[in-house]
This record gives structure tokens, C-alpha cells and sequence, in this order.
């Protein structure tokens, strides 16, 4: 059985990897040429940072709260925090879209997009 901390950790390599095929699916349905090089290397390689972070982070800390209510401690049982496995990679790639329009707006408003 997995601790809660290793479930974590997956959680988080699966939502990089949930941000990385929800920009390769705006690729695929033909977003290549909507942004320069600079601006795909700073939403694949700092985006991994960021969406870890903020997706994979807000997604252990809901179960975590979850098994809190649930249990009655939060480190009671690592079950709910193995559906961030599947939750994390999902909303990392369905986050992938907006953030790629916000970032051509921002490139667009200095003229480099």
C-alpha cells in the first residue's frame, strides 16, 4: 500500500503529464502556430512548474481536507488521495486550453505573438 506521501508525489508526475497532453491536444486540433518558440518553451517548461504547484497542490490539499471530514485525521487513509491520480492529470489538461488564450493575449499586447 502506497503512503500518502508517495500518492502525492504521483499526483503531481500525473498532472505534468496532464499539462503536457492538453498542449499537445491544442497542437493536434491546429494551435502550433498561435504563439512563437519563447512563448511554448515558457508554457511547457514553466508551466509544469506552475500547474504541479497549483493543480497538483489544491488537489492534495481538497482530499486531504476530504479525509479530515471523512476520517477524522488527515493522514487517516491515503484512499482519497489516490483519486488526485486521476483527478490532477484531468484538470491539468483541460486548463491547458484557457491558459495558452491568456498567454496570447499577453504575447499579443507586446507584439511578439
Amino acid at each position: 500500500m502506497l503512503s500518502i506521501d508517495q500518492t502525492n508525489a504521483y499526483v503531481y508526475r500525473l498532472t505534468i503529464f496532464g499539462w503536457w497532453a492538453g498542449l499537445a491536444w491544442h497542437v493536434y486540433t491546429g494551435g502550433a502556430t498561435d504563439l512563437n518558440l519563447f512563448a511554448w518553451a515558457i508554457l511547457i517548461i514553466g508551466g509544469m512548474f506552475v500547474v504541479s504547484l497549483i493543480v497538483g497542490g489544491a488537489t492534495a490539499f481538497v482530499l486531504g481536507l476530504l479525509t479530515r471530514v471523512i476520517y477524522g485525521d488527515w493522514r487517516a487513509s491515503p484512499a482519497l488521495y489516490a483519486w488526485g491520480t486521476i483527478l490532477g492529470p484531468v484538470i491539468a489538461f483541460f486548463c491547458a486550453s484557457p491558459v495558452i488564450g491568456l498567454a496570447k493575449n499577453f504575447f499579443a499586447s507586446f507584439g511578439s505573438a
